[in-house]
């Protein structure tokens, strides 16, 4: 059975790959990060537990709020929503 770590890593990887593939169909301006430019704040909100695992969907988040810090060159990434940029939300399902 794979470790909750390799878990993490490979739901952050599809996450962003996921996230990132939303803003290839035109051509805009983009950043060092690679999205548009008009992105600077990126929300995500707590991804929500459908699987029978205590707290893996914080893991999670935060696994992925992590990954955008660290790769996003800039970006302000916050749990809230409203007046964020962009969004990104997730549903571990098993």
């Amino acid at each position: 059975m794979p470790s909750v770590n390799k878990l993490c890593r490979a739901a952050v990887l599809a996450g962003l790959a996921v996230f990132a593939s939303g803003f290839r169909g035109c051509y805009k301006p983009v950043t060092k990060s690679g999205l548009p430019e008009h992105i600077h704040t990126v929300a995500v909100p707590a991804f929500q537990n459908q699987a029978l695992r205590y707290k893996i969907e914080s893991r999670f988040t935060e696994a992925v709020m992590n990954e955008i810090i660290r790769r996003g060159k800039g970006l302000t990434v916050r749990s809230e929503p409203k007046g964020a940029d962009a969004v990104v939300d997730g549903t571990i399902k098993s």
